[in-house]
């Protein structure tokens, strides 16, 4: 009978934990990337990792433009790089930043480097230039596509590395067969881009045929 007892009781503290736990959903949903939106898959997906995070107050600001800064933290969660805030080997990148852990952690693997002053300059605009050099040394691509943009020139640092990240289906440029190398890049589209990085289901739009350069 006391083992009967002792069942139901626990049967019963089952149930009441599964009717009144509040629920943990892994989506977070940001109010300004709607379902409707076109990154709102990959933003989620970066979300649930923990890659990405809002602005403050329930937003995410897909459209506004990514600093050198939230790319290097970006990527280094991605990678699961040491983000411990310190001093780096960037003069305007002191312990104070809040990226300054992954920037020095990237920095260190030969993923970003800093301009011919030693600056790293944490505030200023990634470009898509840039964008293609982070993705295609973090993730160590090599192969590279036989094709290429209208727009790229083999003298540009990121020339080999945009043929790299379109030889791996992460981009696919712009109609016309232009890539736009100094176009700034959105947190949305740098979202997206890491996205079809870290898996491939997110590749399914990308056509990987641009106009081919004789």
């Amino acid at each position: 009978m006391k083992k009967y007892y002792l069942t139901a009781l626990a049967l019963i503290l089952v149930i009441s934990g599964l009717i009144f736990s509040p629920v943990i959903t892994a989506n977070q949903t940001f109010k300004d990337v709607p379902n409707t939106h076109r990154f709102n898959a990959e933003i989620s997906y970066l979300s649930n990792l923990g890659v990405v995070s809002g602005v403050g107050n329930g937003n995410y600001e897909p459209d506004a433009i990514v600093t050198r800064a939230a790319a290097a933290a970006m990527i280094g969660r991605a990678l699961k790089l040491d983000g411990t805030q310190r001093n780096t080997r960037f003069p305007d990148v002191k312990d104070g930043n809040n990226a300054s852990g992954f920037i020095e952690s990237a920095a260190a693997l030969g993923i970003i480097t800093g301009f011919p002053t030693g600056e790293f300059r944490p505030s200023q605009p990634v470009t898509r230039g840039q964008m293609a050099i982070f993705l295609s040394r973090a993730f160590k691509l090599e192969q590279e596509s036989e094709q290429s943009f209208i727009d790229l020139r083999e003298s540009m640092s990121s020339y080999i590395h945009v043929k790299r990240i379109l030889a791996a289906n992460i981009t696919q440029g712009y109609p016309g067969g232009t890539f736009r190398p100094d176009q700034q890049i959105t947190r949305g589209e740098f979202a997206a881009l890491l996205a079809r990085a870290l898996d491939d289901k997110f590749k399914k739009d990308i056509v990987p045929e641009p106009i081919k350069i004789e």
